[in-house]
């Protein structure tokens, strides 16, 4: 079976797996211009803006990353791709 979601670039399809699978924040991926594929992402509406993760709260002050998450009917249908893979 095909990807389910056409039209999207490897760096797009990379992010949204690593979505998937659980990694909201993106920790450790080096995708350039990151914030352009998820912008894209997000208007296909693939993934959501959640919130943010705080990853530093020290003196010099706070550090968060946003953190994304997958639309229910998106996660469903990644997952079932995902299944038919194995």
């Amino acid at each position: 079976m095909k990807y389910p979601f056409p039209g999207l670039t490897a760096a797009q399809k990379k992010i949204l797996d690593a979505i998937g699978c659980g990694n909201y924040s993106l920790a450790g991926l080096a995708i350039k211009n990151g914030h352009v594929q998820i912008m894209g992402l997000m208007e296909k509406g693939l993934v959501q803006h959640c919130g943010e993760k705080v990853v530093c709260n020290d003196r010099f002050g706070k550090m968060t990353v946003p953190e994304w998450q997958m639309p229910l009917n998106v996660h469903y249908r990644w997952t079932m791709w995902q299944a038919e893979q194995y």
